[in-house]
């Protein structure tokens, strides 16, 4: 078993978050591990203290609007396939980019070797105000 280092930076480089995911086999995609980053930060929203640092997709509107604040929520769970479809959708439209070790990846399903520990590192894009 393996460890993969998943990081939050900014453009500018500054680390804004970390965790360590255990993983299992020699290679995985881009997409399995988007799709488990979200998934486990999906079950820290919707756990009763529904906290989770930064996390890679925001619940959309309508849910914010029926569940309250993260810390308020009263009502539905936020929906697991519709936060990890929400974030690869968001990768493909480049509001995020990963880098795997020093390297960009941008092809969700390519195969990436795993080492005993790996770096991969979430880097967002903030939109730029007016036009």
């Amino acid at each position: 078993m393996g460890y993969i280092m998943l990081r939050d930076e900014t453009l500018f480089g500054e680390l804004i978050g970390e965790r360590s995911i255990a993983v299992t086999g020699k290679t995985t995609t881009l997409r399995q591990l988007i799709s488990e980053r979200v998934r486990r930060e999906v079950a820290r929203l919707n756990s009763p203290d529904g906290k989770a640092k930064r996390p890679l997709v925001q619940p959309i509107a309508k849910e914010l609007r029926l569940n309250g604040a993260p810390t308020q929520r009263t009502s539905s769970p936020v929906k697991e396939d519709a936060a990890v479809a929400a974030a690869i959708a968001g990768f493909e439209s480049n509001a995020f980019f990963v880098l795997v070790g020093d390297r960009q990846v941008e092809d969700l399903d390519a195969p990436l070797p795993l080492a005993e520990v790996t770096s991969v590192c979430f880097v967002k894009l903030t939109q730029l105000v007016g036009g």
